[in-house]
């Protein structure tokens, strides 16, 4: 049977502004810049005569984006779409802010795609993935760099490029949920983005969320902010000198 296998690449965010809710019902705006970086899950997708996803780590398969992703696929096809067994190694730490659920789900749908024969990945479907996560439609362009607007969805690429520019993640055993570290934010309205996109160096980002560095439990590294930054909402923080850390997985990776 056909079979095929893709690197699901993670990201970072050089710059992350967060602006207040304009309704309890609306999620927050954002504006920030995102970059590709090498570190990567490995998926392998092959055609079965049921749908199935193994993975090496704790996900529960129903809450496993690349099942929401085979699902979307089905809905824009009519469900008119042969069936695959998937194959997931993760390298991603999970909950990190690294965009690992989400490129996964982005990297299943160009692989089933390919595999299949079907062209490129419809807009629209790109566009409703975001429902799935916001930072999903990030994870279907070609430029390691963007522009991530409005609630993560509207997408601008990019020309900076920090290609093989080598990087230190660091990845702290923490339970990190996304929503409660927004309800939690004071940090609105700050102009990281603006000020990276008026001059783009490394030396010139920042993350609205860096204020956590300064709370429980990240007091043990708050010395060396603002060195590192948080990525996303974290749990994960990014460097460009190795440090060491107590109680974090250091991994060394690039930009893409």
């Amino acid at each position: 049977m056909k079979k095929l296998s893709m690197d699901s690449y993670a990201k970072i965010n050089l710059t992350l502004d967060v602006f207040p809710k304009k309704s309890k019902q609306d999620f927050h705006e954002i504006k920030s810049v995102m970059h590709k970086i090498a570190l990567a899950d490995e998926i392998e997708i092959q055609e079965s005569k049921s749908f199935s996803i193994d993975c090496d780590a704790q996900i529960d398969p129903e809450y496993n984006l690349v099942k929401k992703a085979f699902e979307l696929v089905q809905k824009i096809y009519s469900k008119k779409t042969p069936t695959v067994s998937v194959q997931i190694k993760k390298n991603i730490p999970i909950g990190s802010g690294l965009g690992g659920g989400s490129s996964n789900f982005a990297t299943f749908v160009e692989l089933y795609h390919e595999l299949f024969q079907l062209g490129p990945v419809p807009d629209d479907l790109i566009r409703k993935s975001a429902e799935w996560g916001k930072d999903i439609p990030f994870f279907f362009i070609t430029k390691s760099c963007a522009l991530v607007e409005h609630f993560g969805e509207k997408i601008t690429p990019l020309p900076f490029d920090f290609h093989n520019k080598k990087i230190f993640l660091y990845c702290p055993d923490l339970q990190h949920p996304t929503a409660e570290k927004y309800a939690q934010l004071k940090n609105f309205n700050t102009d990281y983005t603006d000020r990276f996109l008026q001059q783009p160096a490394l030396s010139n980002v920042g993350n609205g969320f860096d204020e956590f560095f300064q709370t429980s439990p990240y007091q043990a590294i708050s010395n060396i902010f603002p060195s590192v930054h948080i990525t996303g909402s974290g749990s994960c923080f990014w460097g460009l000198e190795k440090k060491e850390f107590r109680n974090c997985e250091t991994i060394e990776t690039r930009f893409l």
